[in-house]
């Protein structure tokens, strides 16, 4: 009986212990999202060009960016890394019609260097954090501080912000300004060895006392792809 027991405790220690190990083999949703930024986003540039309309139709916009991802420190249970953008952009003002009011265009180029920081849930085991602007050099609907998500979905990286806790700071016809909340949700790849990332942005005006909607949503969907570096032009 003695021996018979001992035997047991032995066959299932080994086979608890094999589980165990099985299962300590599966990365959490966490160290999935980390490891995908570590190997296809550090270092990576990004690029797009693009001209896109706003504020209800009454402005256009030709902007170009370029984004690099750096810096990731990384711990069992949290993350960080930051971001340089820089982006070129001419706005115009559009009549009724849909055309430039004027030839001269309003010059935004700004650079943006943002802080992502990331944790373990407790509860889901997903990486949960903020991206806080550090450095920006011109205000805008950038500068404020969101929550975020990072998840692996299909073998795609996922990042979705949630909307700004009061508001930011929209372009507006006439060269002033219109408080707006945004929501993006983008979504990493690697095609053919390349870094890819297609975003879906949500964006409507509130009332800044409220924080009430007061303009129907307004939703862009673009690409950017990896270039070789920073300052490269593809």
């Amino acid at each position: 009986m003695v021996r018979s027991a001992v035997f047991s405790l032995l066959v299932l220690g080994t086979l608890t212990s094999g589980v165990w190990a099985e299962e300590q083999k599966s990365p959490s949703p966490f160290d999935e999202a980390i490891d995908y930024v570590e190997k296809h986003l550090i270092g990576k540039t990004l690029y797009e060009q693009r001209t896109i309309r706003f504020d209800q139709g009454g402005l256009e916009s030709e902007l170009e960016t370029r984004r690099m991802y750096m810096d990731m420190v990384r711990t069992s249970n949290m993350a960080m890394f930051h971001d340089v953008l820089i982006i070129r952009q001419k706005l115009w003002d559009l009549d009724e019609t849909g055309k430039r009011i004027s030839e001269t265009p309003r010059v935004k180029d700004r650079v943006l260097v943002s802080r992502y920081c990331f944790r373990k849930s407790d509860v889901t085991g997903e990486a949960l954090g903020t991206i806080e602007p550090i450095v920006n050099s011109s205000a805008g609907t950038w500068g404020v501080t969101t929550e975020a998500r990072l998840r692996v979905v299909e073998g795609k990286l996922r990042l979705e912000t949630g909307e700004h806790a009061f508001y930011g700071d929209g372009f507006a016809k006439g060269g002033g300004s219109r408080p707006i909340r945004v929501r993006v949700v983008e979504t990493f790849n690697v095609v053919d060895g390349k870094l890819t990332a297609e975003s879906f942005v949500t964006a409507y005006e509130v009332d800044p006392e409220t924080l009430k909607p007061t303009s129907e949503p307004e939703e862009f969907r673009y690409k950017v792809v990896e270039i070789p570096g920073l300052l490269s032009v593809p």
